[in-house]
């Protein structure tokens, strides 16, 4: 019965096929080709062609236009990426219904059998809603909306804000409904009307947080809410809340959409070095997967000596007192790319200093790295550097130690009659 469907399927497909080119041809001819590529702004700054290709609706054969959706092929800004359909969530409902119809379905075979058809084509419904319920036309973010309206207790207003988080968590397409239906301005809304009501804020500020997930694309935005947190998490509690919500994670990810980003990587940079303050944090940083993206800003940003006093603080930081991060970071270059900035930028002190405190902490209580570094002639670069530098000679001194090189200690005072301290 189904192969039976597809044929069919496939037979009308053709002939709508046909009936589409020949009404294209006469678009063309009656209005020319500016009127027929009409232009559809979808986001800012981006004209989209659409295209009639729907295999479930008829057209109207005088003019080529498809009566119930368009595909949109959507440029992508980055090289390398494909040409993407995407329909739209009226588009696709219709087109499930009429399945129904025309196939004698049910509601979840003429869902599957549209998926199907949409997937064969290549278009991405990442954005639909492909819920029975909701083409049946029961709106599960309207109707927690309408209850919420009409709750009479606190507890049952938290009950329902909570089933809406929950409602928003289950994919992008269901958050692009709930902005569809207003949510933001009804959430927003809650907010004001129980302001002294801190259960209910902190419900309507959980359910928001989730609905914006992943929707920021704005880079400056980014650039401010980093600079803001490492100002923020100054307590040890501070850091453990922020690493148990999820914060390490959208570091990580912000470091890789952003993997080109010099200014991004350094405020994220210090991010992380606030949270490392917290010994357990530490751990979880390295744990989550940042090294590596560490290890690769350090070798693409080489040029900047901001950036690089920056990393070497936060490698400082994050091998204090941890062995397994001094291993690992050992091992992703860290330490050899520290001992190249050292030489590429041997007149700034800064520099200088934070990147011995780095070394330092990774070779402390670690003789399979001390003699690694040891063997890549370390005591020269810091032989150098202590005669050129004599204010950050202290720093220089701890790591010859560390590493059981020659140290010339100076003494400022000898403890006879008559000596000065010098």
């Amino acid at each position: 019965m189904a192969s039976k469907r597809r044929n069919m399927f496939q037979k009308n497909k053709t002939q709508e096929t046909m009936e589409t080119v020949w009404g294209i041809l006469l678009s063309i001819r009656g209005r020319g080709v500016t009127g027929m590529l009409e232009t559809q702004q979808i986001g800012i700054g981006r004209p989209q062609i659409p295209l009639s290709l729907n295999p479930c609706r008829s057209r109207d054969v005088n003019t080529g236009t498809c009566l119930s959706m368009r595909i949109v092929h959507r440029r992508q800004q980055k090289r390398g990426r494909k040409m993407v359909k995407v329909t739209t969530q009226e588009s696709f409902d219709a087109a499930v219904k009429e399945n129904m119809e025309m196939f004698e379905l049910s509601y979840e075979e003429a869902l599957l059998e549209t998926i199907a058809q949409f997937e064969a084509q290549g278009i991405d419904l990442t954005n639909i809603v492909k819920s029975v319920a909701f083409i049946c036309g029961e709106n599960p973010i309207t109707k927690l909306f309408d209850q919420i309206n009409q709750s009479s207790t606190q507890e049952e207003t938290i009950c329902y804000l909570k089933e809406l988080t929950e409602v928003f968590k289950r994919d992008m397409a269901h958050k692009i409904m709930a902005g569809k239906c207003g949510a933001y301005a009804i959430l927003l809304e809650k907010i004001k009307r129980h302001e002294d009501n801190k259960a209910i804020v902190r419900a309507v500020v959980e359910a928001l947080t989730v609905l914006m997930d992943d929707l920021i694309e704005d880079r400056q935005s980014l650039y401010f809410i980093l600079h803001t947190i490492s100002s923020l998490i100054v307590r040890n509690e501070h850091c453990e809340t922020m690493a148990n919500e999820g914060g390490l994670e959208n570091i990580r990810n912000c470091l890789d959409k952003y993997f080109d980003d010099k200014k991004m990587h350094q405020k994220a940079f210090k991010v992380l070095s606030a949270l490392a303050g917290n010994d357990d944090v530490k751990a979880k940083i390295i744990q989550s997967g940042v090294g590596p993206y560490i290890a690769s800003s350090l070798s693409l940003n080489s040029d900047s000596l901001k950036f690089c006093i920056a990393a070497s603080h936060l490698i400082g930081v994050l091998c204090l007192r941890n062995n397994k991060n001094s291993q690992t970071l050992f091992d992703l270059g860290c330490a050899e790319w520290i001992v190249q900035n050292m030489k590429r930028y041997n007149v700034s002190c800064d520099l200088q200093v934070v990147s011995c405190r780095a070394l330092r902490n990774m070779v402390s209580h670690n003789p399979e790295i001390k003699e690694e570094l040891v063997k890549q002639s370390i005591e020269d670069v810091l032989q150098d550097t202590l005669l050129q530098h004599e204010e950050c000679s202290e720093q220089i001194k701890f790591l010859l130690r560390e590493l059981g090189c020659n140290i010339v200690l100076k003494e400022p005072w000898t403890g006879e009659k008559g000596d000065k301290l010098k």
